[in-house]
């Protein structure tokens, strides 16, 4: 059997059937699950997938840990891959508003800091700003 090198690592999917589409979805495609507690949200997210992640001036640690959405970070994942994952999470009818791919960046971010800045680009996105100095989407 292939061993699959996508990861999606999944925070807050505390109801049962949202749960379940999620994985199923992400299970049909053959990528690897894994579902992270809020004891280790303060951990930097490569640390989950194996990667050497440490804090850096650039990218701080945070001593923020608690949230409450759900959220979604895909490690590894083609374009193809993830129109794919939205498609069948679509399907599915499961919406999960806050999904992010893992970066070079972020991969030393808790997952506190990555849901601060998502919250934010998602705010600033239905506001037509931006967050980062990019041109807002036509």
């Amino acid at each position: 059997m292939k061993v699959s090198v996508e990861k999606a690592l999944l925070f807050n999917f505390s109801e049962p059937e949202q749960a379940k589409k999620v994985k199923a979805a992400l299970l049909c495609m053959g990528v690897g699950v894994k579902e992270i507690g809020e004891e280790d949200f303060s951990l930097p997210l490569g640390s989950f997938v194996g990667l050497q992640a440490e804090p850096s001036e650039e990218n701080p640690p945070s001593s923020e840990s608690a949230f409450s959405e759900e959220m979604l970070v895909l490690h590894r994942f083609s374009n193809k891959k993830i129109d794919d994952l939205l498609r069948r999470l679509k399907k599915a009818g499961a919406q999960v508003n806050y999904k992010a791919v893992l970066t070079p960046t972020n991969m030393c971010w808790s997952a506190a800091r990555l849901i601060r800045e998502l919250r934010q680009e998602h705010e600033a996105m239905e506001k037509g700003e931006t967050v980062h100095g990019d041109a807002p989407p036509q």
